[in-house]
């Protein structure tokens, strides 16, 4: 009911104000004690849907033959600030990227910091330039998805979000149907174009094998995903 949802609204908005108090409490800390070579980065796992798209919890992801759902930025778009040390901190405060970043380039970042060399066959790229206000290198789309590690049909037709930062395809496989949604428009995500901008769906499918490629997805796997079904 619309009673249940407001309730478990308010249920998460106090966790999340349990955590910005305890974060709070551990920043105060660190500002008395190191700010000069302590850098600090925010990262959460997922997002939630409490009540969006009709939905509670992050998927559906029960073993059985129900499709996934799909990855809106309600559980997608995952939070993620970090602070420098010292004075290269206090000139980066405030400033926001629109760098399409993934989880893979937190140990990049956090090499960089470091001073250490980066490992060969490493995915991800240091945000540090972003962080810094600088150029990155192009990055066309991310991918939001559960592991794509066996041919089975189960991998078919596992739910992947793939996003520019303005076009999102949420895809199934060869044969069931996508979503596609435009975010500056929509950023709810509640109105599908992918009848009416089919282009936009076909590109982003591209970019999403040229991506499972570069990871090192086995061609079986790719087979599998390899086509934009037609609509039904």
């Amino acid at each position: 009911t619309e009673a249940e949802i407001r309730h478990a609204r308010a249920l998460y908005a106090g966790e999340v104000t349990l955590v910005d108090t305890w974060v709070g409490r551990l920043l105060e800390k660190i500002d008395y004690c190191c700010p000069e070579d302590t850098a600090v980065i925010f990262h959460s796992d997922h997002g939630f849907n409490v009540g969006d798209h009709g939905r509670f919890g992050k998927s559906n992801q029960d073993g059985g033959d129900r499709l996934d759902w799909p990855y809106y930025d309600e559980v997608s778009h995952a939070a993620l600030m970090i602070r420098l040390p010292g004075a290269a901190g206090k000139a980066a405060a405030g400033r926001r990227s629109q760098f399409l970043a993934q989880s893979l380039d937190l140990m990049p970042t956090m090499l960089e910091l470091a001073e250490l060399p980066l490992p060969a066959g490493v995915k991800g790229t240091s945000l540090l330039p972003a962080v810094r206000g600088e150029a990155m290198p192009e990055r066309p789309v991310v991918l939001t998805s559960a592991a794509l590690d066996a041919a089975t049909e189960g991998v078919a037709r596992q739910t992947a979000s793939v996003t520019d930062g303005a076009w999102t395809l949420h895809y199934r496989g060869n044969r069931e149907p996508f979503e596609l949604f435009h975010l500056p428009d929509d950023p709810g995500q509640e109105r599908d174009l992918a009848r009416s901008a089919r282009g936009q769906a076909q590109r982003l499918h591209a970019l999403h094998l040229d991506l499972l490629s570069y990871a090192g997805v086995r061609s079986e796997v790719l087979a599998l995903r390899n086509k934009l079904p037609p609509l039904r």
